[in-house]
């Protein structure tokens, strides 16, 4: 009892904190939430992602207001114009609830560093690791591991009849992308550990409910709440320190400067000194490879196999792009290189399909930002309930960016067939892409990587990998659907899982028919 009163008077200091210190958008419209105390988190998180927002937005406009726990006001900003905004100006800055969680669970690195000097330092370093050259240098692994992948797949083949092989889809590819990043960035195969992929799995795949997200929003004025013990903080000390034993060794056996032939992520750190005037400490070097891992390995995995998914229930864009692997390897009497698939001339059908799937399966359901000074928003759409083209916040304001089920699916923005997965809206010039869609600033006019001083540090590297695979897989295979219905959900760890429809607790999983593709 002693504890629900502590508790009870923590909520109450919460929100008299918010409260007092933010305005309350009386102006901007929204939703009432159906119960006070939990807020919107009540209606979004027991629903697969794809629903509230999309419903928010059509009702509200792209700019709205949302009631979090106890009443709290955030803004949702939608708007393509006033998104580039909040993720470029230095008024807006990671929460302090988030830079709190991120410090305590993986360290001191880049995930955690505002824009200030050291977060221009740490960027600059691992920007070296990320660039288009030391892709281009790593590329053959990312072919060696979608082969292994094939001849997996080759190997089952061989012994099944013609109705092919089920394959869990999100295990292949998580599989595929923790080695990824692992062989490329600290020349190690973390596949073979025992420990840290079951580690990695426990901390991504903690369900997302009403009270893991009222205690996000609890921190913010409390963050001693994420110093409580509790089994995800222990994985990640965990994984912490088994990932600072496999750096150490890396570095002892290379002489503390270069990890090895593909250690591009401990190069670039053991060259600090070199690249900023400043050494990086061991304890900043593995909170970036824990950063390093979460953001590429779970995102790529999850969003190459919701792209099978989705192929497999639309075969004529398989059909489509299997022919153009096939016409350009034939014509060339060669396998696919590197060259080949970063080359949009080349291969236009492999990038169309690429980029609408970044825009449909975007790992990131939003982009959270609070302000750190006063500012006004500029809108490309006006305030649906007054017309204002801005709107005025104040420090502390928190602003959610949605991304997945927002900006990336507002009809207004792309088209009333938003809806359709149609890689051929992205071909042909640039130019003919809508007005509102090219008011997104980002890299290939998505948020898929985020936008501003935050941006993704590692596209270059995440859309070769997810090429590489894609077409590797789909020139040999024949992906198809079956009979269950899958529906995605978000996880606290912000990831995305899939779960069979009428059987949400089973564990998370993505079941496909792959059989072998005939090439004419």
């Amino acid at each position: 009892m002693a504890l629900v009163g502590i508790l009870f008077a923590l909520a109450v200091i919460f929100v008299l904190h918010r409260l007092l210190r933010l305005h309350t958008l009386k102006d901007i419209p929204g939703p009432t939430p159906s119960n006070w105390f939990l807020g919107y988190v009540y209606d979004l998180s027991p629903k697969p992602i794809g629903t509230p927002f999309k419903e928010w937005t059509r009702t509200y406009g792209q700019t709205y207001k949302l009631r979090g726990p106890f009443g709290v006001s955030e803004l949702v900003v939608g708007d393509p114009k006033g998104a580039a905004y909040v993720l470029n100006s230095p008024d807006f800055q990671r929460s302090y609830s988030d830079r709190v969680a991120l410090e305590e669970f993986f360290g001191d690195g880049v995930f955690n560093a505002e824009v200030n000097q050291d977060c221009a330092r740490q960027r600059a370093v691992l920007n070296t690791a990320f660039s288009p050259t030391n892709v281009r240098e790593v590329a053959h692994v990312l072919f060696d591991l979608a082969e292994r992948l094939a001849k997996e797949w080759e190997d089952e083949l061989q012994q099944a009849g013609p109705a092919g092989i089920l394959s869990e889809m999100t295990s292949k590819m998580q599989r595929v992308a923790i080695d990824a990043i692992s062989q490329t960035t600290f020349s190690y195969t973390l596949s073979a550990d025992p420990h840290i992929p079951a580690m990695i799995a426990k901390i991504a795949d903690v369900p997302s409910n009403a009270l893991t997200l009222i205690a996000e929003s609890l921190v913010d004025t409390f963050p001693i709440l994420y110093k409580v013990p509790s089994p995800m903080r222990d994985w990640t000390v965990m994984l912490r320190t088994e990932l600072g034993k496999i750096a150490d060794r890396i570095w002892q056996e290379s002489g503390g400067s270069e990890g090895g032939m593909h250690s591009k992520l401990l190069d670039a750190m053991g060259k600090s000194k070199m690249i900023t005037g400043e050494p990086m400490n061991r304890d900043t070097a593995i909170a970036n490879m824990c950063a390093v891992i979460f953001a590429g390995y779970e995102t790529t995995a999850n969003i190459l196999a919701e792209c099978l998914y989705e192929l497999a229930k639309k075969p004529s864009i398989q059909d489509a792009l299997r022919t153009e692997l096939s016409t350009l390897t034939s014509t060339e009497n060669c396998s696919l290189t590197y060259d080949d698939l970063t080359d949009t001339a080349a291969l236009p059908y492999l990038d169309a399909v690429t980029r609408e799937t970044f825009r449909t399966k975007a790992v990131l359901l939003t982009i959270t930002r609070a302000a750190v000074a006063p500012s006004t928003i500029p809108l490309a759409f006006p305030v649906k309930s007054t017309g204002a083209t801005s709107v005025a916040v104040e420090p502390g304001q928190v602003v959610n960016v949605p991304v997945r089920d927002g900006i990336h699916a507002d009809p207004a923005i792309w088209g009333e067939d938003v809806d359709e997965f149609k890689p051929e809206r992205w071909l042909g010039e640039e130019e003919k892409l809508p007005e509102a869609v090219r008011m997104i600033k980002a890299p290939g006019h998505l948020l898929t990587f985020g936008d501003g001083p935050k941006t993704c540090l590692g596209r270059y590297f995440a859309t070769a990998e997810f090429k590489i695979v894609l077409a590797t897989v789909i020139q040999r295979f024949v992906i198809e659907d079956v009979e269950d219905v899958y529906d995605f959900y978000r996880q606290t760890s912000d990831t995305i899982k899939p779960r069979i429809r009428g059987r949400e607790h089973e564990p998370p999983q993505l079941n496909l028919r792959v059989k072998w593709a005939e090439i004419a």
